[in-house]
């Protein structure tokens, strides 16, 4: 059985949009692979001359996100922000902080008390360290 992943992109504390990968949703691949897509992304408020590794707010970033992962049909979907998780091992959410800096999570979905924290709110450019140090608790 494949390895199902959400990744709800948040907009003060909301669900802006969940995209759902049906497989290879383990952090070690797609976790790893968001957070290096993410690290060089700059979060701007308006569109300067130089538009490299920039995303003009929340709802840029999600839809960059969804370009990036999107090669094809099938494979990657998007649901409303209301979309319950439901064959899901894995759940990213990705945000922006106060000082407007992308930050993401990642949760184990579907054990005993809901969702397992496994990394919290790091810049992406952390996010693989984090979860070295997750699994090696």
């Amino acid at each position: 059985m494949s390895t199902g992943a959400a990744i709800r992109v948040l907009q003060n504390g909301e669900t802006l949009v969940c995209i759902v990968q049906h497989g290879d949703g383990m952090p070690e691949s797609l976790g790893i692979g968001l957070a290096k897509f993410l690290a060089p992304l700059r979060v701007v408020n308006g569109l300067p001359m130089d538009r490299t590794n920039i995303v003009n707010g929340i709802e840029c970033l999600a839809a960059t996100i969804i370009k990036e992962l999107k090669d094809g049909p099938g494979g990657i979907y998007i649901y409303p922000h209301n979309y319950n998780l439901m064959n899901e091992d894995y759940l990213y959410e990705v945000s922006i902080n106060t000082e407007n800096q992308i930050v993401m999570s990642c949760f184990v979905v579907g054990m005993k008390d809901g969702l397992e924290p496994v990394v919290l709110n790091v810049p992406p450019a952390q996010f693989e360290t984090a979860y070295e140090s997750y699994c090696s608790q």
